[in-house]
């Protein structure tokens, strides 16, 4: 018995786009917030999920907002790398 074959897209036709949870999107980049460093990976790495999910640009904006409003000043340095990180990999 043959499986059964997940959507593919032909040249013609634009990338099947699966359907996320936007609340899921907000919870799972609100955690790599909270858990930003000096670190470039891990700015990276937030970088890479926000334009993942670009598509829900003014929830993750509001993410950053919310996580700028309740860390202390380095931490909100963080913050300010990985939007420019975000805006060098557009």
């Amino acid at each position: 018995m043959k499986a059964p074959s997940t959507p593919r897209s032909s040249p013609e036709s634009p990338p099947v786009k699966m359907m996320v949870d936007p609340f899921e999107v907000r919870m799972r980049f609100t955690t790599q917030l909270q858990h930003l460093s000096a670190s470039v990976t891990s700015s990276q790495k937030a970088a890479h999920y926000a334009l993942k999910y670009r598509d829900l640009d003014e929830d993750l904006h509001s993410c950053i907002l919310e996580q700028i409003e309740r860390v202390c000043a380095s931490s909100r340095a963080h913050h300010v790398c990985l939007c420019l990180i975000c805006i060098r990999l557009e």
